[in-house]
């Protein structure tokens, strides 16, 4: 046992400090179906789609290896609001334990006195989401009958990520503070369409390849 302590001692420590400092605000983005190989710094590839996202890597903490904890949006969002993988065949927003009560991260956050919210520009009961949203506790879930403006409907999913990125950072603005929020952008998820004025700026690019550079 002692050999074992001075190689990985299994007992420590700790000592809470109190602090005084401000609790600061959380926004985490989501991006659909976007992976490394679509940056041209963390795929190492000649070109890359994401120039903008690239530009900010440049200037932040990044990890350069991912591990996915599902294969479909459904079991990421499970993942990433109430650390569930992927364990069952069924995405779990669909499995018969889609009732039970869980702590998600809204729930934790609100014991910190946290107002939480989760921003998708879908059609209203898309995937379970606002359901879901419900169970880890958010206190709000805005989507396409929030934005409120079916000028930028997509005409499959929601709306563009263009406009419900402005439309997310502009709410946030009235939200009780500390807040966490949590964006899950769509227009990268089949049939690819991006604004009509995107989709001219870059006539020559595949449907895929085009849509996360949009987003």
């Amino acid at each position: 046992d002692d050999a074992v302590d001075e190689i990985f001692p299994l007992h420590r420590q700790y000592h809470t400090i109190a602090s005084t400092a401000k609790k600061p605000n959380v926004v985490v983005i989501i991006l659909e179906s976007i992976g490394q190989e679509y940056s041209q710094l963390l795929s190492k590839h000649k070109h890359g789609h994401t120039p903008f996202l690239d530009s900010l890597l440049k200037q932040s903490l990044y990890y350069d290896l991912a591990f996915a904890n599902g294969m479909r949006s459904t079991q990421g969002i499970a993942a990433i609001s109430a650390s569930i993988p992927a364990l069952m065949e069924d995405p779990y927003l669909f499995s018969a334990y889609q009732a039970n009560t869980i702590s998600g991260i809204g729930t934790l956050l609100k014991q910190e006195g946290y107002t939480s919210a989760f921003f998708h520009g879908a059609n209203p009961g898309s995937m379970e989401f606002e359901d879901f949203a419900k169970l880890c506790g958010f206190n709000y879930y805005l989507d396409r009958k929030d934005f409120g403006d079916d000028r930028f409907y997509d005409g499959h999913w929601g709306i563009w990520d263009r406009p419900f990125f402005q439309f997310t950072a502009n709410t946030l603005d009235t939200i009780q503070e500390p807040f966490y929020a949590q964006l899950f952008s769509l227009s990268s998820h089949h049939p690819y369409k991006v604004e009509p004025e995107y989709e001219k700026s870059y006539p020559n690019q595949d449907p895929l390849s085009r849509s996360v550079r949009y987003t």
